[in-house]
């Protein structure tokens, strides 16, 4: 989240020199968002296993590589259609835990 963090910073500074300061105001839905997802994640914290948290990190490290390559190029990798593959580390666990 807070590298996702760094990258929306960093978004918002080139878009606020390109579109003006209501870029801005883009700040407060995003803390919202990304608030509740921190919330979830300490909530269940607990719950989940050390091996799915670092599943999941890793899939998730490879979406926010691809969301900065299409900042850098044009837009190369369609993220929005990879977020599905989030729940493959969810299933993997469950089929671990039932049939282990």
């Amino acid at each position: 989240l807070v590298t996702k963090a760094v990258l929306d910073f960093a978004l918002v500074v080139i878009l606020s020199s390109a579109y003006g300061v209501g870029t801005i105001f883009a700040a407060l839905p995003l803390f919202i968002y990304q608030g509740a997802i921190t919330l979830i994640a300490a909530l269940f914290g607990a719950v989940i296993s050390d091996a799915l948290v670092d599943s999941l990190s890793f899939v998730g490290s490879a979406l926010i590589c691809c969301v900065g390559v299409n900042l850098v190029r044009e837009k190369t990798f369609q993220v929005a259609n990879m977020l599905p593959a989030l729940l493959i580390p969810i299933v993997v666990e469950i089929w671990n835990t039932l049939f282990a």
